[in-house]
């Protein structure tokens, strides 16, 4: 698979993106490429506490290159919550590496931006993109939040290889969700005459090929981590959007990770479009009671982000009911042609018990609901599908 650089340059893309060093064994040449790129001699070193030895490792090299090394042992609670422990741990430092998963690389983004500093990433797992974005999540204030990207990432083969099965799996599933915004991208431009990302095609095909390629072979971890970067750097050129079911799933079950909630979420969805543009139908239903759903959401998150709208009128729904079904086949053929049930079943294999968890994980009823609740806010074909009622008796 190409490279990110390379897949920038053939489809004339031009993003902002870290620097990247991938392949085996780039721990070891790490301090050098930190050394040629900052004046300055005084890092603070965080790692989560699982990397400890990995830590010490990386501390040796960068002492060896005259660093002076401030060692962090992080205990990875929450991204809120690991931030404010760095930033009072390392008050008087502004270049920072990061040792560790998404959410750790989350908090020292975020205290970076604040001291406007310099940080570089060293993922021990291939759970998320996070690495390669200028964003970090609050799942529990329901936003998300410009950060800082990170001006290195050291991508060591050698260490994402002790990965366990489930992290990886959970990043095969970041990347089903984000394959699912792709046709709420291809649906916003066609129905709601909204904008197209111009990496729209070249990503989709990017993210195709790599779902075709063979789970057990030897540069499926390559493969995977970058097709994450690609997906990243990508979808962070748009403004930050917030996965409103995806993060429902984590609220109500009590986990974030969001590899295993956003594949739930993308299948249900993309189940339920397929369902209603497989035949032309007639809209005949009573328009929805928001305000319930508005009361529910409120059971989850204290701070709601809505949707801003302007009241629509009896015309506006006439035109895009007719522009939907002068699109429904081609948006159908879409949803065909994305296999998407072929690759779940591949991500549920990747997982040690080959996904078995999920049955006893959430219901189908819970999750039709919660699907209900949260196409309130969520954008997309969903939210129409919530206007025209569609949903209320999944609630």
């Amino acid at each position: 698979m190409k490279s990110l650089k390379e897949f920038l340059a053939d489809n004339n893309l031009f993003f902002e993106c870290p620097e990247i060093v991938e392949g085996e064994g780039v721990l070891q040449n790490s301090p050098k490429v930190l050394a040629s790129a900052t004046p300055v001699r005084r890092i603070a070193l965080i790692c989560d506490k699982i990397f400890a030895d990995t830590g010490d490792e990386l501390q040796l090299l960068l002492e060896k290159e005259k660093f002076a090394v401030k060692r962090v042992n992080a205990s990875v609670c929450s991204r809120i919550s690991s931030a404010q422990e760095i930033d009072k741990t390392c008050a008087d430092y502004s270049v920072f590496a990061a040792l560790g998963g998404g959410t750790l690389c989350d908090a020292v983004k975020l205290v970076a931006a604040r001291r406007e500093g310099q940080v570089a990433l060293f993922p021990t797992t291939l759970s998320t993109e996070a690495y390669y974005t200028d964003t970090s999540q609050f799942v529990l204030e329901n936003r998300t939040v410009r950060s800082k990207l990170a001006d290195f990432v050291f991508a060591d083969m050698n260490i994402l290889a002790l990965n366990d099965r489930r992290f990886t799996a959970a990043g095969y599933g970041r990347l089903l969700s984000l394959y699912e915004r792709l046709f709420e991208c291809k649906y916003d431009a066609l129905i709601n005459g909204k904008y197209l990302p111009p990496f729209t095609d070249a990503l989709l095909r990017e993210m195709n090929a790599f779902f075709m390629s063979d789970t057990k072979g030897p540069d499926f971890l390559t493969d995977l981590s970058r097709a994450l970067q690609k997906a990243a750097v990508c979808f962070n050129a748009l403004p930050p959007e917030w996965d409103t079911l995806d993060n429902l799933i984590s609220v109500s079950q009590g986990t974030s990770l969001q590899g295993q909630n956003g594949p739930l979420a993308a299948y249900v969805k993309l189940n339920l479009y397929s369902c209603i543009l497989e035949h032309p139908a007639v809209d005949c239903l009573l328009p929805p009671d928001r305000t319930k759903s508005r009361k529910l959401l409120r059971k989850y998150f204290s701070e709601l982000a809505l949707k801003d709208e302007e009241p629509s009128i009896v015309s506006d729904y006439f035109k895009s009911a007719h522009i939907l079904d002068e699109y429904r086949a081609d948006m159908y053929n879409l949803i065909e042609n994305m296999h998407f049930q072929d690759y779940v079943r591949t991500w549920r294999r990747l997982y040690p018990d080959a996904g078995y968890w999920i049955k006893d994980y959430i219901g189908s009823a819970k999750l039709l609901r919660l699907m209900s609740i949260a196409a309130e806010c969520d954008c997309g074909f969903v939210h129409d599908i919530k206007l025209r009622g569609c949903l209320e008796n999944f609630i």
